[in-house]
């Protein structure tokens, strides 16, 4: 197992491909719909390619409409299942989780969202560090991009959740560490 690195281009075509496979996976496995998200989709919609200086793969995934009870019960059943089928690696904060592979040869930065009265949940979305509320159609219907020649699944509205999340995501910035916006500082 090992984490995210990109060395050439047919790396991150075996990433990409990867990345595919997971989303098949996770529909065909648990119902759930998984997008690209965080640093990946950065990548994916500013340089049209994975971002030099990441170290790993984030992907969203939306588990339905439930209230914040029932999704939380409903994210650490399938958290057990994950860790019974040794198939994870670790929680993570805000409910981030470590998920491999089905091969088990890759590491995702996973991130779970839920719908509730049309707001979205969950993640590092809509927590307390992110002031501005998106809604379901922000993210779904999730559309397709094509991404190192895979279709790829983004949020619907994949600017305004960048927007959200960083900085100004147009513009490449050397500096990681000031890439994040900053809240209740």
């Amino acid at each position: 197992m090992k984490m995210f690195s990109v060395y050439n281009d047919e790396s991150k075509h075996l990433m990409a491909v990867q990345i595919h496979e997971f989303e098949i996976w996770m529909k065909n496995t648990f119902g759930f719909q998984t997008y690209l998200f965080g640093g990946t989709l950065l990548g994916a919609i500013r340089d049209k390619d994975f971002i030099p200086h990441d170290n790993d793969i984030d992907i969203g995934f939306y588990i339905g409409e439930y209230n914040t009870k029932t999704a939380i019960k409903k994210i650490e059943d399938f958290y057990k299942i994950l860790k019974d089928t040794h198939m994870w690696s670790h929680k993570m904060k805000i409910g981030q989780v470590k998920i491999l592979s089905p091969n088990k040869t890759i590491l995702f930065d996973c991130w779970p969202t839920w719908s509730y009265k049309n707001k979205l949940f969950g993640g590092a979305i809509n927590t307390l560090q992110y002031p501005k509320r998106l809604n379901y159609s922000d993210l779904l219907p999730l559309k397709k991009i094509k991404f190192r020649g895979m279709d790829l699944s983004i949020p619907q509205e994949s600017e305004k959740l960048l927007d959200i999340h960083y900085v100004d995501w147009q513009t490449p910035i050397a500096d990681k560490t000031i890439c994040f916006k900053t809240y209740n500082t």
